[in-house]
């Protein structure tokens, strides 16, 4: 499947693409996630992220009952142009169930 998108932040402006502005961007954008996305928000996200994959017929269609489901959380930082890399590699667990009858 392809990577989906489920929160983008707008932070601070740099004046310059310096190794520090740089750090301290990549600092700020997990601060941002971490304050903005505890576990309990995130599973939310994901939940309904696979109802969605559910209702599409992509996930779930054979009727499975009780899934657990890993999703890869990968939190990316750019500075203008200039892509940071991962900020943050997780995976997260969410566990659904689809009622069959």
């Amino acid at each position: 499947m392809a990577a989906t998108s489920l929160k983008t932040y707008e932070l601070e402006e740099f004046s310059t693409y310096s190794i520090r502005n740089q750090r301290m961007c990549r600092r700020l954008c997990l601060e941002q996630f971490e304050k903005d996305m505890p576990q309990n928000r995130l599973n939310a996200l994901l939940l309904t992220y696979s109802q969605g994959l559910i209702d599409e017929k992509v996930l779930g269609y054979n009727c499975t009952g009780l899934t657990t489901l890993k999703y890869p959380v990968r939190v990316k930082a750019s500075l203008g142009v200039i892509g940071l890399g991962n900020v943050a590699n997780l995976v997260q667990v969410v566990s659904h169930e689809e009622l069959c009858f």
